[in-house]
């Protein structure tokens, strides 16, 4: 099991958006010259203590879960572009369930989130909504 497949997963679930315009979605790096609409996406990855992992084997105490949050800012030049890729982020992920090889995974869940802020960091006034998603699973 490993976390880059789960992200690959999740990656790959925004890459199929089929909707017009096509949806960009970077991990985690906006090169220089990329111009929004876009979502940039952000990993941290946790495995529950074993005590508090209801998947967990009592008799070693090893933890089980793999939950991986994916961090997406959603971005776009005004507050209401960056609500809509947000919109459209929501709509791959939220519920679905992915496939990892080797996992059973369970349906992806929004667990917080952000409202569009904006951002003249670059010089560019941009605006970002972040979206953070938790993918869970355990050993098929």
């Amino acid at each position: 099991m490993s976390g880059q497949d789960h992200a690959a997963a999740i990656l790959a679930k925004l890459d199929a958006d089929d909707a017009s315009p096509p949806l960009v979605v970077l991990d985690g790096f906006v090169p220089t010259g990329t111009l929004p609409p876009y979502v940039v996406v952000y990993f941290d990855y946790d495995a529950p203590p074993a005590e508090t992992d209801s998947q967990a084997s009592n008799l070693v105490m090893a933890s089980l879960r793999r939950d991986v949050l994916a961090y997406c800012h959603s971005v776009a030049t005004t507050a209401r572009g960056a609500r809509a890729v947000a919109a459209r982020a929501e709509a791959a992920l939220l519920d679905q369930v992915l496939t990892v090889p080797g996992r059973t995974c369970w349906p992806i869940r929004r667990t917080e989130g952000q409202p569009a802020r904006r951002d003249e960091t670059t010089g560019t006034a941009i605006f970002d909504v972040v979206d953070v998603y938790r993918l869970s699973s355990t050993p098929a």
